[in-house]
């Protein structure tokens, strides 16, 4: 936990001067000197910018002339989203040598209306296309559980940031699973949002119908606190939805026990390890233990979802990049996404729209087998995060690890992680909650739960 506080506390302590802003800041550099060079979160950073901030911060607060709930709460923002001020890479040597943005993301400007101060960016994979964080002009983002494992990804850089303690909160997007999976490989909560309901600048080559982005940080306490500042409506973003009738940080505090939960061990195609299994049959167990009725299936799905998710995630995304690529543009991406964006080049609008209706039948199967149910349990990850590889001598790791999240990309459905640790010699796993569609209040309310229930015995 970073200082010792959750950024709930941080801000408030900052509004009444129990500490500076710049003493925050501080312990950022701080811990940024001492750490990211091992784990890799970070891949630029301007702590003199940070320091000017936290300082006019300071002095407002002196002076009794600024107000926001974020008051001196410092943030990472994820490679792929823009803050003014510095380059957006997209973790590419295509996109590396660019200027700096002139102008922040949608959820960056909310962060910093309310007091937040932008420490730098996270790291991602190229373009958010792996599950492990991992690019050709960065290197890794090392696990700061196990620093021979991956942190996940695509929100890698951000979630070990937070788990790492460099920071207390950072930016994330979950086109696929990309909050969840690094939350979960690192040991913290995430949730991602029903699309639209934190706002996004639209720019091309938006997973359009895939991603969400939203906050993340160590809890779903947090989270909640911080979602309350970012979503509503965006005339920029014409998906974008009106604030729920309710406010997260309230939903999250009632903490309020499911009823009936379905539960999934493979959601019918993805087998987990014995390590994973052990774990959630745990978990399962102690949510029983409360009264819970939980009921065990394992044909959530026919078969693995993934060709229709891959054919919309890679469409989008060459869509993106397409102007860039020309002349030489195609040998400085790396070999793996070079063959993937090859693979969409040969597909016909014929097949994105089969893909779009796979994605709705997708939906209606969940919903039919959800009927009755406050929440879908599932593990968050097939198995622990993997070790990390030579990446010019191995293969990419085993994507079955990773075939639990995109289906709720597919179905457009709000789904959180939080985590489960079997006993103190054992690595922790993520347990994915899957809400039913336009139900996040509802969502948070039930994680913050299960979140209770699980950090008990952990």
């Amino acid at each position: 936990m970073f200082l010792g506080f959750d950024l709930v506390d941080i801000s408030d302590m900052v509004a009444s001067k129990v500490i500076s802003a710049r003493e925050v800041v501080s312990e950022v550099a701080s811990n940024y000197e001492a750490k990211n060079q091992e784990i890799g979160a970070f891949v630029a950073v301007d702590l003199d910018r940070a320091f000017d901030t936290a300082d006019r911060i300071d002095q407002a607060i002196v002076r009794r002339e600024i107000y926001g709930r974020l008051l001196g709460v410092p943030f990472g923002v994820k490679d792929l989203e823009d803050v003014c001020g510095f380059t957006t890479s997209k973790g590419s040597a295509l996109y590396r040598s660019d200027q700096a943005s002139q102008t922040s993301s949608i959820m960056v400007e909310r962060l910093i209306a309310q007091g937040a101060i932008v420490v730098g960016k996270t790291n991602t994979p190229e373009f958010g296309l792996r599950s492990e964080t991992f690019n050709a002009v960065f290197g890794d983002t090392r696990n700061p559980l196990d620093l021979a494992r991956t942190a996940g990804g695509s929100s890698g850089g951000s979630a070990a940031a937070i788990s790492g303690g460099l920071i207390p909160l950072a930016t994330g997007s979950d086109g696929g699973g990309s909050i969840r999976i690094p939350s979960a490989a690192c040991g913290i909560s995430g949730f991602k949002c029903s699309v639209g309901l934190v706002p996004v600048t639209p720019s091309k080559g938006s997973w359009i119908d895939l991603s969400s982005v939203g906050p993340m940080a160590a809890t779903l306490k947090e989270i909640a606190y911080v979602l309350d500042e970012v979503v509503g409506v965006d005339e920029r973003d014409f998906r974008s939805r009106e604030r729920p009738f309710g406010l997260f940080y309230q939903y999250w505090a009632s903490q309020r026990s499911p009823v009936r939960i379905l539960a999934s061990k493979t959601l019918g195609y993805a087998p987990t390890t014995p390590e994973v299994s052990k774990a959630f049959d745990s978990a399962v167990a102690l949510v029983e233990a409360q009264g819970i009725a939980v009921e065990m299936v394992e044909d959530v799905l026919v078969e693995d979802p993934l060709e229709p998710f891959m054919t919309l995630a890679l469409s989008y995304t060459l869509f993106g990049v397409e102007d860039d690529l020309k002349d030489s543009g195609w040998e400085l991406i790396e070999p793996q996404t070079r063959e993937w964006l090859g693979y969409v080049t040969e597909l016909t609008a014929q097949d994105l729209l089969r893909a779009q209706g796979a994605a709705h039948e997708i939906s209606k199967r969940v919903a039919e087998k959800m009927q009755g149910f406050d929440l879908l349990m599932t593990p968050t990850c097939a198995s622990i995060p993997p070790t990390l590889i030579a990446h010019d001598k191995a293969e990419p790791a085993d994507a079955n690890w990773v075939r639990f999240t995109y289906p709720f990309n597919l179905t457009r459905a709000p789904a959180a992680t939080v985590p489960f640790q079997l006993d103190k010699e054992s690595f922790p796993i993520g347990v994915q909650l899957v809400g039913r569609v336009g139900r996040d209040l509802e969502l948070m309310a039930f994680g913050g739960f299960m979140e209770a229930l699980f950090s008990s015995v952990m």
